[in-house]
């Protein structure tokens, strides 16, 4: 039974004016001084006293919810791309809300990202090889102003980290877990690299930016645990693999090797 009928099973056990109201109500009709007179009248006269089977007349409409419109965000907790004190605004079109890992693998939370360019478009060829080079190089110069060894290029990390990049921006998801549930660890070991010691991996997302390599790379080291995996001295080994979506997103995959 449904909380209408509900409602129609209770009001037939009201005496007949009163079933004469809750229709009149429920068919949006007022009840203003003149009615609510010629109904008190009726009462005293007695009429409408006895039950009737009016109230099988009633309608009960469910709500429909109105939308909500979000105009902006601000001091918000456990979202990672919201500094404390920045507020974001936004249009129709101006929020991308990304779920998944936060680039550790310690957190699972949604997190907001404010979209720089709406109408962004991968209009132009990227030469992916390159970017993820330059990538590289970008972070091998920050171990090397931080006292660190620059780490050694890996062909076959590169594609390890290239393929987890493009899928993610073919399938439109942000997470260190791929679609079919592997980690990176399960990645190289499927992929033929399997004789390692210790294996770590930073994702970045960004678009609609300038220069989007230089965003991933200052947004990796402003995060206390992307920033560790960068300046680990027991790395060796490293790469980079980059992915750009139809819309110009840019999906960045590094991964870290210690070999045994």
């Amino acid at each position: 039974m449904t909380v209408e009928d509900d409602i129609i099973e209770w009001a037939l056990t009201r005496p007949g004016w009163q079933q004469d109201v809750l229709v009149a109500l429920a068919e949006g009709e007022q009840y203003g001084p003149d009615k609510s007179s010629g109904l008190v009248d009726s009462i005293v006269a007695g009429v409408h006293d006895a039950r009737t089977q009016e109230a099988k007349r009633i309608q009960v409409k469910s709500a429909v919810a109105e939308g909500v419109k979000l105009a902006a965000l601000a001091d918000l907790q456990g979202v990672n791309a919201l500094v404390p004190g920045q507020r974001l605004e936004f249009g129709a079109s101006g929020l991308t809300v990304i779920s998944g890992d936060n680039g550790s693998g310690e957190s699972s939370r949604p997190r907001i990202a404010e979209d720089k360019a709406a109408e962004v478009k991968a209009s132009v060829i990227v030469n992916v090889a390159s970017v993820e080079r330059s990538v590289f190089q970008m972070i091998n110069q920050k171990r090397v102003e931080n006292g660190l060894k620059p780490l050694m290029w890996s062909d076959d990390l590169e594609r390890i980290a290239r393929i987890h990049s493009r899928n993610m921006a073919d399938f439109k998801f942000f997470s260190h877990r791929g679609l079919d549930g592997r980690m990176v660890s399960d990645r190289a070991d499927c992929l033929g690299v399997s004789n390692w010691r210790s294996i770590g991996e930073n994702i970045a997302y960004n678009r609609g930016y300038k220069d989007p390599l230089d965003k991933a790379v200052e947004l990796w080291l402003d995060s206390p645990s992307h920033r560790h995996n960068l300046m680990d001295n027991n790395w060796k080994e490293s790469a980079v693999g980059v992915a750009v979506a139809e819309d110009g997103s840019y999906y960045f995959t590094q991964i870290f090797l210690l070999r045994k």
